[in-house]
Parts: structure tokens; sequence; C-alpha cells
């Protein structure tokens, strides 16, 4: 693992915004480009027929595998989603709870590439993702600038 990466950090940071509590979701775990978040669906995210609402599932995978592209990015660059797809295996019924698997497919120079998987307790799967990411450096050079 890179010296500069900080899981304790990380983890810290991300449980602590408000957009991941008002959605329910945990990060338990973002490491050597692997993540798990928690979900538990309730009823503020299910959709009107009563299952978790399919953006919900979204939302979660892009964070799932862009917190295991973090994972192993340089703290100096961004990141961005430009592409996500969902395959939405079953639906998800109110109080079951799932944890996305997310993990590095590629990390080139501007380009990354993440899938989730999320799975029930059981270990069977509810969603597969893929998500492609835009790295930057934006943020480097502008430093760099102000020394």
């Amino acid at each position: 693992m890179k010296e500069f990466f900080d899981e304790r950090r990380l983890l810290s940071r991300l449980n602590a915004f408000p957009f991941l509590k008002r959605m329910g979701m945990r990060v338990l775990s973002c490491r050597e480009g692997k993540s798990e978040i928690l979900c538990k669906a309730r009823p503020a995210l299910m959709n009107s027929t009563g299952v978790l609402q399919g953006g919900v599932i979204g939302v979660w995978a892009d964070l799932s595998a862009a917190t295991a592209v973090r994972s192993v990015l340089h703290p100096l660059l961004r990141m961005t989603t430009i592409e996500y797809k969902v395959n939405l295996f079953k639906p998800v019924a109110e109080g079951v709870a799932l944890t996305a698997h997310g993990s590095v497919l590629r990390l080139g120079k501007t380009i990354a590439v993440g899938i989730s998987e999320l799975r029930d307790t059981e270990g069977k799967p509810a969603a597969f993702a893929t998500i492609t990411f835009y790295i930057s450096e934006i943020a480097a050079k502008k430093s760099r600038k102000k020394r």
C-alpha cells in the first residue's frame, strides 16, 4: 500500500458527509483498491412499488467504486464520474441490508474504471455496476504554482 493513504482518516471524512448520513450509508473499509459500504433499505429510499429505488443503488455503486479508486489515488489528484452502468438483478425490499463491494478494475493516468457488486447478507448479488472516472491533475498543478 502506498504510504500517503490513511484509511482511518478517509473513513472518518466519508462517514461524516451529510449526504451519506441522509442516505443511511456507512463506509466500512477502503484500502488497496477495495471498499465496502453498508446500507439498509429504509422507507425514505423506497420507490412507489415498495422496493429500493434504482437511483439509490446507482449512487451507492458509484460511491463504492469511487472509494476503492480513492484508496489508490495520490491525494493531490481529483476524480469525477463520467459514466456508470448498473444492472439490477432483483428488487430489494424494505429492511434488507446490502453491502456494496467496490474495486478498481483499471487505473490509468487520466481514466480509472471501477466495479461494484451489491450483495445481501447471504452474499447473493442484487446489483452490479461499472463506473468510469476522469482523473485530473488540476489541483496538483495549482498546489505547485503556490510554492
